[in-house]
């Protein structure tokens, strides 16, 4: 069971599903264990695409796909980007897979898997829905006790309702040269989870999506209440299946922090320190 807002750990160096617990935080891999899907579900990608199954009908489907964002990367000379997560509000802004001028931007993977499905998510007709969509899980990566990789925080689940083709850039750390490419920027909505307590069962519904003996359709009985109402009722009513938490627009000190290790944090570091250094010399 997935709880949204929840960090889990991810350690290469204890993946027995049978551990409740590691370096004191639930763990990923006791959480998300599939027996029948004869894998660990490792976060090696961003956008990380799972092999497909094939049903008693014959069909293939992808299980899930995973979104995953690194913060801690954002404003470093590899990743001067930064994705916007705003599951509160039912929101995400998140960049593509691709990071080279070398090949069109739709082929790298994440992306190319992402735009096939833009159909199946615009769709129409509820059939299309029901037997072709994808759940999307996002995770951020954050820092626990210092400690800044194998912790995912969950973010809910959904799925991509646009792509916009933009330019980036990457700086060269010696030089200092922007190399600009092309890449997607996605829109995702994030489902509410009202209905099961902010509890994503992925062993239930994942685990079903994973099940050889049952199709696509068959599987949208184990999704929470907003997929099957998505189902029904298609992208031109998000409104209903939107998660949205009710409150004031009041962000707290810590999340008007950067990460810490980022660039930005270290900028804010130096610009602190100097003032305070500043005020200290003129007392």
């Amino acid at each position: 069971m997935l709880e949204i807002g929840k960090v889990y750990r991810l350690s290469r160096k204890e993946k027995s599903p049978d551990v409740i617990e590691v370096d004191g935080l639930p763990n990923f891999f006791y959480e998300t264990a599939i027996p029948h899907a004869n894998t660990q579900f490792e976060v090696q990608r961003g956008i990380h695409v799972f092999a497909k199954v094939k049903g008693p009908d014959g069909k293939e489907r992808i299980p899930m796909i995973f979104i995953t964002s690194s913060p801690y990367k954002a404003g470093s000379e590899d990743t001067p980007w930064k994705d916007d997560f705003d599951p509160d509000n039912g929101r995400i802004k998140y960049y593509g897979d691709n990071k080279s001028a070398d090949k069109e931007p739709e082929d790298a993977a994440g992306n190319r898997a992402l735009l096939s499905l833009m159909q199946v998510f615009r769709s129409s007709d509820s059939d299309i829905r029901a037997k072709e969509g994808v759940p999307l899980l996002y995770f951020e990566r954050v820092t626990v006790d210092g400690r800044v990789k194998g912790n995912l925080k969950f973010q809910g689940f959904g799925i991509a309702t646009g792509a916009e083709l933009v330019t980036q850039f990457t700086l060269n750390k010696n030089s200092g040269k922007k190399n600009y490419f092309s890449n997607y920027q996605y829109n995702f909505v994030v489902f509410s989870l009202k209905k099961e307590q902010e509890k994503f069962d992925f062993v239930k519904w994942i685990g079903a999506r994973y099940d050889t003996s049952l199709t696509a359709e068959e599987t949208n009985q184990y999704a929470p209440q907003s997929w099957k109402d998505w189902i029904g009722a298609g992208a031109g009513n998000l409104i209903k299946v939107r998660r949205e938490v009710p409150g004031q627009k009041i962000i707290r000190y810590s999340d008007q922090l950067p990460d810490s290790g980022s660039a930005d944090f270290k900028l804010l570091t130096e610009i602190y320190e100097y003032y305070t250094s500043n005020m200290k010399l003129s007392n």
